[in-house]
């Protein structure tokens, strides 16, 4: 490949895959699934309301993102394909209705557009009392290339016992704030974190045994971080602390994707928490400390230094790793200017302090069961809406196709599923065709079959005749005797042909309207994306 083919291939990476490591902003059902699997009742998260499992009144952005993939690639196989056209627009709304989320994997038809790992409570950092030191040294051993695992493990055992020490007295200093996390999260093992998910994801590839180019073409999306400053604590977080532990670990969970190959890295930023319907109005918070203005300001601060000191960690990453290929979207951004002027977006004004369902502790904030759904940001005290969901995937698209993403669905897969489905209708309506032929022939044969045993009747009532004439007649009765039997013979050599064809008729039959087995059928265009 020419030097100059292979820049413009390194600057406009062909995505196949979307993969989503995050909490409840991105979660297509994860937490509601592991809880009935495993019976845990994580109460105040208002999955009961929620019919999808997700953390709104429909889908997350991320299925939307996925939906719009397969859009766009159906336009553009219109556009370099206009004599296949019809064909397209024949199947497009199915595509749009067979998107689903099974396990971790979104998808449409068999065909894999995303893989979503997010999982509602999910933190960025781990708040767990009894994890060993060891343990996070030997994953990050565990973890790094292979090479240079042999060498780490083979020549610097001392340095490594060393760091172990080190780690271990970090967390005894730090052990009181572990405790008082610990106090608000209940449960270790209930929530996750993402480097939880981010280990799911990496073995689930390992089996899949992908290979160089499959990674070349994913484009993981990490967010996280309000459940470490919110959720974690029984206060609002405001140390510098609790900040850099939750965004260094962003970019640790970064560094390891990146070592592992992934190199194209979009992470999202934090939204102000402050605007959530949770913190509306006036009065004093819960405890009677600060008023509601007061702690909005707080959070709102807290929220622009944990995205200062992300843009800070991350653009020093970028620098660091030439091969890196990324950027953060800014939720922070997008979610102010939508929140301004809501109306241009097609939310009421006067709702954007309110939610769709109420989960017991914010009555005064959120109706239940409104008439008209239309037009509230947000779907429960601290989630947005499905509305707000799509209109932040669509500005999630155009930022991604800025950074040089081709985001679009393999074409090479869609047209194999769009083939596949012509095929197999093309297939169905030859077998109709023949069934209905099949069934003129049928009564065709049924109809002659009858007269030719009525034939054979009238025959055999002739024959019986002729043996009456007298015997002046009897070279008459030998000459029509002879004509019978040579018809009879006809007839019972008819008959005998007509019986196999006329079953062979209603086997086609029964099978049409059984629905007999057809390619292109499930499985046979599977494909990945």
């Amino acid at each position: 490949m020419p030097r100059k083919k292979r820049e413009e291939a390194h600057v406009m990476p062909e995505i196949h895959r979307m993969v989503v490591i995050g909490d409840s902003l991105s979660d297509p059902g994860n937490m509601k699934a592991r809880r009935l699997a495993d019976a845990i009742e994580v109460p105040g998260t208002g999955l009961d309301r929620a019919g999808t499992g997700r953390f709104a009144d429909g889908n997350v952005w991320a299925d939307f993102v996925a939906g719009a993939r397969v859009t766009e690639a159906l336009d553009h196989i219109r556009a370099d394909h206009p004599d296949f056209k019809a064909n397209i627009d024949a199947f497009a709304d199915s595509f749009n209705r067979q998107l689903t989320a099974r396990g971790h994997v979104i998808q449409c038809e068999g065909m894999e557009l995303a893989r979503n790992y997010a999982e509602g409570g999910a933190t960025a950092a781990r708040y767990n009392l009894f994890w060993s030191a060891a343990e996070e040294v030997f994953e990050e051993i565990e973890e790094l290339p292979h090479t240079v695992r042999r060498f780490v493990v083979e020549h610097s055992a001392g340095n490594v016992w060393s760091k172990i020490k080190n780690k271990f007295w970090d967390v005894i200093e730090n052990i009181k704030d572990f405790f008082s996390t610990a106090a608000s999260i209940g449960a270790q093992g209930i929530v996750k974190n993402i480097r939880d998910e981010r280990r799911q994801f990496i073995a689930d590839e390992k089996k899949a045994k992908s290979t160089r180019d499959y990674k070349d073409k994913t484009l993981v999306v990490e967010w996280s971080g309000a459940n470490d400053l919110v959720t974690v604590n029984l206060e609002i977080v405001d140390e510098p602390e609790d900040v850099r532990r939750a965004v260094d670990a962003r970019i640790k969970n970064l560094s390891r994707l990146y070592y592992q190959g992934y190199r194209n890295v979009i992470l999202v930023n934090m939204p102000d928490l402050s605007l959530t319907p949770e913190y509306a109005g006036d009065g004093l918070m819960p405890g009677g400390v600060m008023t509601k203005e007061q702690y909005r300001a707080k959070l709102s601060g807290v929220v622009t230094a944990f995205n200062g000191r992300l843009r800070e960690k991350f653009d020093a990453f970028k620098k660091k790793h030439k091969n890196f290929k990324g950027e953060i979207f800014d939720a922070h951004a997008h979610f102010g200017q939508i929140y301004q002027a809501p109306q241009d977006y097609g939310f009421v004004a006067d709702r954007k302090a309110e939610c769709l369902v109420d989960d017991g502790d914010f009555a005064p904030v959120c109706e239940v069961s409104p008439p008209n759904p239309k037009g509230y940001m947000f779907w429960n005290p601290v989630h947005p809406a499905s509305q707000l969901h799509e209109i932040l995937a669509g500005e999630f698209i155009i930022f991604a196709k800025a950074q040089g993403f081709s985001f679009d669905a393999s074409k090479a897969a869609l047209m194999k599923l769009i083939k596949a489905k012509v095929i197999r209708r093309d297939y169905l309506a030859d077998q109709q065709q023949h069934a209905q032929s099949s069934a003129a022939v049928l009564q065709q044969l049924t109809l002659a079959a009858q007269q030719a045993n009525q034939a054979a009747e009238r025959l055999e009532a002739v024959a019986a005749r002729l043996e009456n004439l007298p015997a002046a007649d009897r070279g008459v009765r030998t000459s029509a005797a002879g004509a019978v039997t040579d018809t009879q013979g006809t007839l019972f050599a008819v008959v005998p042909q007509i019986q196999p064809d006329a079953a062979n008729a209603a086997a086609a039959i029964e099978e049409h309207e059984e629905g007999g087995a057809a390619p292109g059928g499930p499985g046979v265009a599977a494909a990945v994306v």
